[in-house]
């Protein structure tokens, strides 16, 4: 029997539990244009302040869920968990309460004036359908016949490929058609390529994340960081302003992230990452790290002069030392162009970041 991490039991569970979810509910994604539209208009029948977007929708069984956007400016966008069963009952909850609370009081402002409502509201939450939902708060009521219609509509056309799309039966009750044994199969091998090989754990131990902070454990950081006990004292602190070239304010809980990415080191749950923008498990678009992405060691023995040497000597070996280091910068860069240069199907901003990089540590040759 192999030894398995926590971090395999747990990949494994997740993968096993969304098979399970997938084969009995029909879980199917929806990106029809018109059906994206009709669940708008049977949403806004309930939430009035004006729907931006709908990034998220499926058909889940007999219900439709998904996740809804209203932007209120710049700076701030609320988000919205939904559900809309087949008689047309809304239910929705405000999924990003915490940016909510941190936004700017220009942004407060503003978001009041458009939606002729109190400020203070746009924070502690209102009653269902107008202007702002408290954190805690679910909204739940029942559509008019027209949305009713239009939820059937939607449910009708099904979702991508019709897999798991529900089709009306002989009595008009909606169910999910059964999910094709191919499709069944695809899900299975992905489970089985998530295992780890036997007797092996999924990652070396170096490279496992740790548990993802708290926002409170990010903000407390970055104020110790700093030696302040709030945002109050952060953004009077001189440490602070010289850090950020004067400025820097911290908005919302993903700009207290940031911080803690340039100040203070590594997410705990990003020690090591493996999404399109990351090399070396460092993800270049977040964290300044450039020495771990070129996979080289500035303190290594390899580029320090040798001791004892004195005048012209120790200036030829430092010189040497420093051509040397140089030399593998450039050796590394050159390795990671032709994979990540936009002419071959690189991310044009993470190799403009590398070049930004190389130039900077190559600068003193």
């Amino acid at each position: 029997m192999p030894q398995l991490s926590d971090i395999d039991y747990r990949r494994i569970g997740f993968y096993v539990y969304a098979l399970v979810d997938f084969i009995e509910k029909g879980k199917s994604r929806i990106t029809d244009g018109q059906s994206l539209l009709d669940i708008k208009a049977v949403l806004e029948e309930q939430y009035t302040d004006g729907i931006t977007a709908i990034p998220e929708a499926y058909i889940e069984g007999e219900n439709i869920s998904g996740v809804f956007e209203d932007k209120v400016s710049d700076t701030l966008t609320k988000r919205f968990k939904f559900e809309i069963t087949s008689d047309a009952e809304v239910s929705y909850g405000l999924e990003n309460a915490g940016d909510v609370e941190m936004a700017e009081p220009e942004a407060i402002a503003e978001f009041a004036a458009k939606k002729g409502a109190k400020p203070k509201n746009c924070v502690k939450g209102v009653s269902c359908g107008g202007t702002c939902i408290s954190a805690n708060r679910t909204c739940r009521k029942t559509g008019s016949a027209a949305a009713k219609k239009k939820v059937a509509e939607v449910k009708k056309r099904g979702g991508d490929g019709g897999s798991g799309s529900a089709k009306p039966t002989a009595t008009g009750e909606t169910k999910p058609e059964k999910i094709p044994q191919k499709k069944v199969e695809q899900v299975t091998q992905r489970v089985l390529l998530a295992l780890p090989a036997a007797g092996q754990s999924s990652a070396p131990e170096n490279k496992r994340n740790g548990e993802p902070l708290s926002n409170k454990q990010v903000r407390a950081a970055v104020y110790e960081k700093f030696g302040v006990k709030n945002l109050a004292e952060l953004e009077r602190s001189g440490k602070w302003r010289m850090a950020n070239n004067g400025g820097g304010k911290l908005k919302d809980e993903e700009s207290f992230k940031q911080a803690y990415r340039k100040f203070v080191g590594k997410l705990p749950d990003e020690r090591f990452t493996s999404t399109k923008s990351s090399i070396n498990g460092v993800d270049v678009l977040k964290y300044n790290r450039p020495w771990e992405v070129f996979g080289i060691n500035p303190q290594s023995s390899k580029y320090e002069a040798p001791k004892g040497l004195k005048g012209a000597e120790k200036k030829a070996a430092q010189k040497a030392a420093r051509e040397a280091l140089n030399a593998d910068v450039k050796k590394a860069y050159s390795a990671l162009a032709k994979k990540y240069h936009p002419d071959v199907g690189g991310d044009r901003e993470v190799f403009q970041i590398l070049t930004q990089w190389k130039d900077s540590l190559t600068a003193s040759a």
